[in-house]
């Protein structure tokens, strides 16, 4: 055998060696004359004629090898379609055991192709059309057969038209292809566009030895790509995806077996990419993209993990760094779907909020967005058997933070929750902790959501026979509303709610937060309430005790389990119902006590009015119909009570009687409310209100009542006073009141009209006039809005001083009757009548807290008016009316009413009066009437006295303009006191002309009066007083400082002035001129002499005084000198006493605080010259003169001696003249006088030539 062998190994080699000798030195020499036999075998291999130019040979070690040149590819119509200008082929010795050509090497060096798809889909190669559908395993095969394959430096083109792409070109191709046996590897780079992508770089490595059959191949690929538009790309590549935007690098790791993708592996760093997982879905933009992703699609399931897989949205999104694995195999015959994930972070949150770009089934949505997780979670462990609706196993570890997900169904929500779970479907524990957290119970509390600023717990479960037993070891809690701790047991129940036994205890807690922990087995209505009736507050020690199956809640009568809750709160606010005044301040205690519910306080208070034995209890919190039980007792002010009422229902029960009443003092209250909570306006009301001693305001337009006692009783129908008594301005008073049956509210009150009371209430001058009592009695109707007030009296045992019509003794009789009503919403009227002296009707309007009169009419005596369109009309018929009366009482000094009738508008007077008393003068046959529109008044006057038409422009002070054919002012009556002049702020402007002037019976002629109001000062521009005897001109000033005047009187003839002022005879003819300038503390009405100061000028001439009695003429007697002969005995009776005529009087003065004083006064006449200084004091009507008086004796002497001898008469006459008077000087006196002015004293002093007067001659 072993020879055998030998010989047989000999045999080959020998055999070999002549086969290499053959080709070497036979074949290969001589290979054109086999280039026919080469074209042919080549043809035969690809399918193909194919044509060779020119073979050239060679050997590659042991191997022949063949450069051909030339060498083209023909299609069926043996047009060349592809021609390369070199093949390098290194022939393989396996072509002899396989009798096919074999290469051991084939290689092509920078081919150019050209790869077309028309619009029909067919493919072209270099213009020769590729027939698809025809079997092309024969080249196939026999190229998977070549040892090695390579393309160097190519350049393919790809033109796509049924894309209507553009063309496409990959330039410096490479391609490896190494095959050996079963196994093929291959790799391939190029360089695509530099705006498409980087260079290409692909490899694989596969098994299989049957091209037609794919099922039994198996192997992988392995793609780098630096950089590329994915974009760009889509416009020859067709994604599994909407990608309209992207670029960045990859790496991927493809396996494949059984024409399927089994692995994937992917290193991804993208940028700026918009993809849509599926049509239905939303596009997702990421800023970048990078991690590792790997996964696993086995026939059943998929496996998936990442590393280090981060993201950001350009909406915000962003995923750290996360290494996550999930595996998942559906369920199979008997066999429940299961799953495993790990993960060593996730942020719940970004991946809740990527789900809506995921390619997620809907009910995996649907749950994501029931129960909306967030929070991280750490080192996760979880693995699970069965679907999410029928777990029937589960493990579960991990770690969490600010963990949280929303209520849905029977499970709970939660959210800032940080802790560790461990467990399975067994049992387990978890350990929480939470600050800023919150639990969502929507199946347990009406309001879910319960804040918790700081918990912990611990609790552990166990399971078994489907239903879970959680033990609460420790769980304590604080937030807003509470600060406590609990622990207990639950025990689920897949039939019903449960079974529970839970104690909790709080140390603090919110009482207006009651209401949140009221479990829904609690009735709404009762929930309800809570929420709006307990207001603030604090509940101490509160405890809460559930024990039993939940669905016998809340265990009425203790069977079955307990339900109770106590606490004891203080500073609560209670609003029992609706509408009511709350309790404040209640201090008490809490009870819930199956369907039981009751709060007894302590203490409480309502508007500042003390409670005792306050209680609210709710016996049935399941009934029905829910009925809430109020009653308590209270004392305080009344004023407290009184806005209780207002600001309860049962101030709509009464019609608001109680809103306008005003109270002093205290009182007790008791009260019993039962109110349906589902129906409150069938609430019972059962009151009762006692008085003690309290003063009452019933209606602002009555005076108050006093020392008041009595009942009130109220219901939900009305109100009810049997007797209560007090006092109506210091009189008895008895009060009766019902509801009627149509709901109005009557009053009855009997009292009397007490004049001291009244004094007493109104304090004015008014009541200094009237004196006595008289019976009172009142009727108080109430309806509505409306109330009617009727007061009626005769008055008799009243007694009135004021004047008439006004004035009765006590016995007479003078009906009085007040009646106020309402006309309309917001407005009444008020008729008022007093016997036969006044009628008053008005009609008011309601203005905030005021009533203001739109309209009215008052009339005096006979008068009757009718009311008018707008405004008040005052109309008067009367003998006698005397205004300065009136003026007076209701001055601005007249106490609290001194106001009275300020503001009222006035619209018109008519006012007739056979005598009328004004500014302390009389009026006589009076006849006025006056109109006022925009604010001004016109109107005539008629009598006696004054005629004329006046009008009064209303401003800040006004001004009145008048034009009187005649002005007579009497002199005021005999001691009169004289009304105290206008306040310079009150006092108007005056237009005031008059054609006749009499003043005090004085004729003065023509009177002009000018005047202003303004700047704080009354400005007098003109006053003149003209007749034929004389002109008086004069201005002036008044302001805060007094009164400035200046005046001019230029007399044409004295005498005739004087008779005008009344001193008749007083001076006989001349002429004078007074100027001056004089001011006076005070108005320009009255002269102030004691501040009277200033200076005047006088001048008069060719006049004469007459005789005239001192205490007549006063200052003109002084100046006639008359008194002087009656004092002393003279030699000059005959030159003063029966007056003395004057050439002229000339002189100034000065006054200063009423003392006028001069040094100049000069009087000459023909008979004497006197000089006279000293003062004389107005206010005193005294005086300190000195008068020095010289005779004009010269003249007399000289004429009777030139009678007697005209030489000595001449020389007389000439030495007179000369000396200046000697004679005159000689008998010259000089007097003092003093005194008063009416009996003044004349003292002769001794002549001194030295102590003559100024202006007298030496």
């Amino acid at each position: 055998m072993r020879r055998t062998l030998t010989g047989l190994f000999l045999l080959g080699y020998f055999g070999f060696a002549l086969l290499v000798l053959a080709l070497r030195y036979w074949v290969l020499p001589n290979i054109e004359n086999y280039r026919g036999d080469i074209e042919r075998g080549i043809s035969a291999a690809v399918g193909l004629n194919v044509t060779i130019s020119r073979i050239d040979t060679d050997w590659s070690g042991l191997r022949p090898h063949l450069s051909l040149h030339g060498f083209k590819l023909h299609d069926t119509a043996d047009r060349p379609v592809l021609t390369f200008d070199t093949v390098e082929t290194d022939l393989g010795w396996s072509s002899v055991l396989h009798r096919q050509l074999r290469l051991h090497r084939l290689e092509v060096h920078a081919p150019e192709l050209t790869i077309r798809r028309d619009r029909n889909g067919r493919i072209f190669i270099a213009g020769l059309q590729i027939n698809t559908e025809a079997s092309g395993t024969d080249f196939s095969d026999w190229l998977l057969a070549q040892k090695n394959v390579a393309v160097r430096d190519a350049t393919i083109r790809w033109e796509d038209e049924q894309r209507g792409a553009p063309p496409l070109a990959l330039r410096q191709l490479n391609f490896v292809l190494r095959n050996d046996g079963s196994r093929h590897r291959f790799g391939l780079t190029a360089l695509p566009p530099a705006e498409l992508a980087a260079r290409i770089d692909i490899r694989g490595d596969f098994r299989g030895r049957d091209i037609d059959r794919p099922e039994l191949w198996k192997g992988e690929v392995y793609a780098e790509l630096d950089y590329a538009d994915l974009a760009v790309w889509r416009a020859w590549v067709d994604y599994p995806l909407d990608l309209p935007q992207g670029a960045g690098g990859m790496r991927l790791w493809l396996g494949f077996d059984d024409k399927k993708l089994r692995t994937l592996t992917a290193d991804i760093a993208l940028r700026d990419v918009k993809l849509r997982l599926a049509r239905n879905l939303e596009m997702l933009e990421l800023a970048h993209f990078n991690g590792r992703i790997a996964g696993r699609l086995p026939d059943d399931g998929f496996e998936v993990s990442t590393k280090k897989l981060t993201l950001a949205t350009k909406g915000g999104i962003s995923l750290s760094p996360t290494d996550f694995s999930l595996r998942w195999t559906p369920a199979q015959g008997k066999q429940p779907a299961n799953g495993a994930a790990t993960a060593n972070g996730l942020d719940l949150d970004v991946l809740a909020k990527l789900a809506s770009y995921l390619p997620l089934d809907a009910g995996t949505r649907a749950t994501l967005e029931a129960y909306a997780p967030r929070g991280r979670v750490f080192d996760l462990k979880l693995g699970w058997k069965g679907d999410a609706e029928t777990l029937t196993a589960f493990n579960v570890s991990a770690r969490f933070e600010a963990l949280g997900r929303r209520a849905h169904g029977y499970y709970p929500g939660f959210d800032g929750l940080t802790g560790r779970i461990d467990g399975n479907e067994k049992g387990g524990r978890v350990e929480v902790s939470g600050r800023n957290a919150s639990v969502e119970l929507p199946t347990v509390f009406a309001d879910p959501r319960l804040e918790l600023d700081e918990m912990k717990a611990q609790a552990s479960w166990t399971a078994k026979d489907g239903r879970f037993d959680v033990q609460l070891q420790n769980f304590t809690f604080n937030n807003p509303d509470a600060n406590g701790s609990a622990s207990g047991r639950y025990l689920s129940d897949p039939q019903g709610p449960g079974e529970i036994d839970i104690t909790a205890n709080l140390s603090r807690a919110d009482g207006a937060a009651v209401w949140r922990y009221m479990p829904l087995g609690v009735n709404r209505d009762v929930r309800d309430w809570l929420r709006e009736a307990i207001r603030g507050g604090r509940a101490d020690d509160a405890k809460l005790r559930l024990q039993g199956n939940l669905k016998d809640f809340p265990f009425a009568e203790g069977k079955n389990g307990i339900f109770k809750v106590t606490a004891k709160i203080s500073g609560t606010n209670l609003r029992y119902a609706p509408d009511w005044p709350g309790i404040e301040n209640i201090a008490g205690d809490l009870l819930f006590e199956g369907r039981r519910m009751s709060i007894k306080a302590r203490q409480g208070r309502i508007f500042g009015v003390s409670l005792s034995g306050v209680s609210a209890e709710i016996d049935d919190l399941e009934a029905p119909e829910e009925i809430l039980n109020v009653s308590g007792r209270a004392a305080g002010p009344t004023a407290d009570f009184l806005h209780f009422v207002s600001t309860s229902p049962v101030a709509e029960k009464i019609d608001r009687f109680t809103d306008g009443m005003k109270a002093e003092g205290h009182g007790t209250l008791a009260l019993k409310l039962t109110l349906p909570l589902r129906r409150l306006e069938q609430s019972k009301i059962d009151g009762e209100y006692q008085f003690l001693r309290n003063a009452l305001v019933l209606d602002p337009d009555l005076p108050p009542l006093t020392e008041v006692n009595g009942r009130l009783n109220f219901t939900a129908d009305g109100i009810a006073i049997k007797d209560i008594r007090g006092q109506l301005l210091g009189s008895p008073l008895t009060i009766k009141a019902a509801t009627r049956k149509d709901g109005t509210v009557a009053i009855d009150a009997q009292s009397s009209l007490n004049v001291a009371g009244l004094r007493k209430f109104q304090d004015h001058r008014i009541f200094n006039h009237l004196s006595g009592s008289a019976p009172l009695q009142g009727t108080v109707l109430v309806k509505g809005r409306s109330t009617e007030v009727v007061l009626e009296s005769s008055l008799q045992g009243i007694a009135s001083s004021l004047p008439a019509p006004f004035n009765k003794s006590a016995t007479d009789v003078m009906p009085f009757r007040f009646e106020r009503t309402s006309v309309s919403t917001g407005r009444d009227q008020i008729v008022a009548s007093l016997g036969k002296a006044l009628s008053a009707q008005l009609i008011r309007r309601a203005d905030q807290e005021k009533k203001i009169i739109e309209r009215g009419a008052v009339g005096l005596g006979e008068a009757r008016p009718a009311l008018p369109e707008k405004d008040i009309l005052i109309a008067a018929s009367v003998d006698e009316f005397d205004v300065d009366f009136w003026r007076g009482l209701f001055a601005g000094d007249g106490g609290n009413g001194g106001n009275v009738g300020v503001g009222l508008p006035l619209g018109g007077i008519n006012l007739r009066a056979e005598r009328m008393q004004l500014f302390d003068r009389p009026f006589n046959a009076v006849t006025l009437r006056a109109s006022q529109q925009r604010g001004s008044w016109q109107g005539q006057v008629s009598s006696r006295e004054v005629a004329g038409e006046f009008a009064w422009d209303g401003g800040e002070q006004g001004r009145l303009r008048a034009r009187l054919k005649q002005l007579t002012l009497a002199e005021t009556r005999p001691g009169k006191t004289v009304i105290a002049e206008e306040p310079l702020r009150e006092l108007p402007g005056l237009d005031i002309v008059a054609d006749s002037f009499m003043l005090h019976g004085m004729k003065l002629g023509k009177l002009e009066l000018n005047a202003t109001n303004a700047d704080k000062a009354w400005r007098m521009d003109k006053l003149a007083i003209s007749s034929p005897d004389g002109t008086l001109n004069s201005s002036g000033l008044w302001h805060d400082g007094g009164t400035q005047l200046n005046f001019k009187l230029d007399v044409a003839d004295i005498g005739k002035m004087l008779d005008r002022l009344g001193y008749v005879d007083a001076v006989r003819r001349g002429t004078a001129k007074l100027e001056g300038k004089v001011s006076w503390a005070g108005p320009p009405t009255r002269i102030d002499h004691p501040s009277l100061g200033g200076t005047m000028v006088v001048e008069a001439a060719r006049g004469q005084f007459n005789k005239l009695d001192p205490g007549v003429g006063r200052l003109l007697g002084i100046l006639s000198l008359q008194s002087l002969p009656r004092r002393i005995t003279l030699d000059f009776r005959d030159i003063f006493s029966e007056g003395f005529a004057f050439d002229s009087i000339e002189g100034t003065s000065k006054i200063d605080r009423g003392v006028m004083g001069t040094k100049d006064l000069l009087i000459q006449g023909p008979s004497a010259k006197i000089a006279m200084k000293g003062e004389i004091n107005i206010p005193a009507e005294t005086q300190n003169l000195r008068v020095r008086v010289e005779p004009a004796l010269g003249d007399t002497l000289a004429v009777g001696a030139m009678i007697a001898n005209p030489a000595i008469g001449a020389a007389a006459w000439l030495a007179q003249k000369i000396l200046k008077d000697p004679f005159g000087q000689m008998f010259a006196f000089e007097y003092a006088i003093t005194g008063s002015w009416s009996d003044p004293k004349v003292e002769k002093l001794q002549q001194q030539a030295t102590a003559k007067p100024e202006g007298t001659t030496q």
